[in-house]
Order: structure tokens, then sequence, then C-alpha cells
């Protein structure tokens, strides 16, 4: 080899910019391409996150419901008892009113009668 060969000449370094810009058209069209795919796969992806996020609200609101109906239930089964509960209080807290009185009244006709019995005739 001499000098001369050992140096890129015009033409080589024309070639060699023809060949790296048919490169760079090709990786260039490579690179759209895949940034489509990515755009396309990145739409799908909101569009599967909607469809979860939809599926989950209908499953919450579902649950709210059941939840919701099964407390009435319960509370529909409840409340009689409940009001069951309140008047046997309320008789009790008579029956004790009354009970009282009649013991007083007891205890009167008692005194009355250890009086009368201890009285001469």
């Amino acid at each position: 080899m001499t000098d001369k060969q050992s140096f890129a000449t015009k033409s080589d370094l024309k070639k060699l910019e023809n060949k790296l810009g048919r490169r760079i058209d090709g990786n260039t069209k490579a690179i759209e391409e895949l940034l489509k795919k990515v755009d396309d796969n990145g739409k799908e992806m909101l569009a599967f996150k909607w469809e979860i996020d939809k599926k989950l609200q209908d499953y919450q609101e579902r649950t709210e419901g059941l939840i919701t109906k099964f407390k009435d239930e319960i509370i529909g089964h409840i409340d009689p008892v409940l009001k069951e509960l309140t008047r046997m209080r309320e008789e009790q807290a008579i029956i004790g009113h009354q009970m009282n009185e009649h013991g007083e009244k007891l205890e009167d006709h008692e005194k009355r009668i250890s009086r009368l019995e201890t009285a001469p005739l």
C-alpha cells in the first residue's frame, strides 16, 4: 500500500455518505414504525385500564348495593326485636312502680291492722 491508498478520496467519502444515508433512512423508517407501535400499545393499555376501572367501579357499586341490602334486612329483622325489648323495659318500669305502691299500701295496712289488734275492745 502506498500513502495515496490509505487516504479516502472524495468518491470514497461520497459512497460512504450514500451508504450511511440509506442506513439512516432505513433506521428512521424503522424508528417511526416502532414509535407507531408504542403509540398503539399505549392506546390499547389506556383502553384496557378504562375497562378495568369500569369493571372495578361496577363491582364496587354492586358490593355496596349488596351490603346496603343486607344491612336493611338485618335492621328489618332486628327492629321488631328492639321494639319488643323497649316495650318490655317500659312494662318492667311500670310493674316496678306498681310493686312499690303495693308495698307501701301493704306496710300501711300492716300498721293499721297491728293497731287494730292492739287496740282495746
